[in-house]
């Protein structure tokens, strides 16, 4: 079925789910196993039953505080997964959206504000919990969806818990895109109002410009935008950066390229440098990791970092990585 306008049942919502599992299987590779479709009662259980489906936990945040994750369980996030792959083909991302976007990432998201004189930064509270199974239920319906009554709530029940979205879903973040169509739009126009640069990777939202003031009255019209779109801004979150400050977008600095900020190298160089001269079980200790194996993935996904922005930024540091990956390598066949 290609026109979803039309899905009615639950042979159709298997129908649609099913068309996304193909989608995945084409993306997957040879040595991998293929996904095998859900049958019409699988579908049926699993939204009668979709919130007691996840494992709930909490991460810590760079601020001390702790965010909840909602990990759905194995058929559960295969259906999801299945899901966002359809939606995928449906939706037009936003030109502002960098987060969740194929071919965009917090570096196409940083390079964006390259060069700027001033920098405003900020964050919406509770993003993920303020999105309302609703409020998907009602934009699955509409452009540039357009998904009948029907297969729309059967979407926005597979993919919502106790009613919002939950942070650790794979449809979420693409929901989320979905969601801020509207409010990109509308940001993008007040940016282009006032002479500034607008982007937002999920709940960070940038604007760079060429005056303080200027990102000042620009916010206070910002706030009202986000209020009148459900969304609150951060009251502690909110930062405006001059170039002569370090500023940072996404965690990466801008301010002649886009560029890991020397603060995070340095956490590597000297996790590594301490690994080799006092050993792995004193090194994960005093970084505060629960295990060796804890330690050692969170460094591989340092250095994978460092690699995709060491390929995106303007200057080569390949260099510097590649004498970081040297010795983590080196690390790991003594350990």
């Amino acid at each position: 079925m290609k026109n979803w306008s039309d899905a009615k049942n639950f042979d159709a919502f298997t129908a649609y789910v099913n068309q996304g599992i193909q989608l995945l299987n084409e993306e997957r590779s040879t040595r991998d196993s293929v996904l095998l479709p859900f049958s019409s009662m699988q579908v049926f259980a699993i939204s009668k039953q979709v919130d007691k489906l996840y494992t709930s936990f909490e991460i810590p945040k760079k601020s001390g505080a702790m965010r909840q994750i909602d990990a759905p369980v194995f058929h559960l996030k295969l259906m999801q997964r299945a899901i966002k792959a359809m939606l995928e083909t449906a939706l037009e991302e936003s030109p502002a959206a960098h987060g969740f976007v194929r071919g965009r990432s917090i570096h196409t998201n940083a390079a964006e504000h390259v060069g700027q004189d001033w920098v405003l930064n900020l964050d919406v509270v509770g993003f993920f919990p303020a999105i309302h199974k609703g409020r998907l239920q009602v934009l699955l319906k509409r452009d540039p969806v357009e998904y009948s009554p029907e297969l729309a709530r059967f979407i926005s029940t597979i993919c919502t818990k106790d009613g919002v979205l939950p942070q650790g879903s794979p449809a979420s973040p693409l929901l989320t895109n979905l969601v801020c169509l509207r409010l990109d739009k509308m940001l993008g126009i007040v940016a282009a109002q006032f002479g500034a640069k607008y982007t937002r990777y999920a709940d960070d939202i940038t604007f760079s410009g060429t005056s303080k003031a200027m990102l000042c009255r620009l916010l206070a019209v910002v706030k009202k935008v986000l209020n009148s779109e459900g969304f609150k801004v951060h009251p502690t979150k909110t930062r405006i950066l001059p170039a002569s400050q370090r500023q940072e977008v996404t965690g990466l600095s801008v301010h002649e390229f886009v560029n890991v900020p020397r603060v995070y190298r340095r956490r590597v160089r000297a996790a590594l440098h301490q690994w080799e001269k006092v050993g792995i079980e004193e090194t994960f200790k005093k970084h505060g990791y629960s295990s060796a194996r804890t330690f050692v993935n969170s460094l591989r996904g340092q250095l994978g970092f460092l690699e995709q922005t060491s390929k995106s930024a303007e200057r080569d540091f390949s260099s510097e990585y590649q004498r970081f990956v040297v010795k983590y390598d080196y690390l790991c066949r003594l350990s």
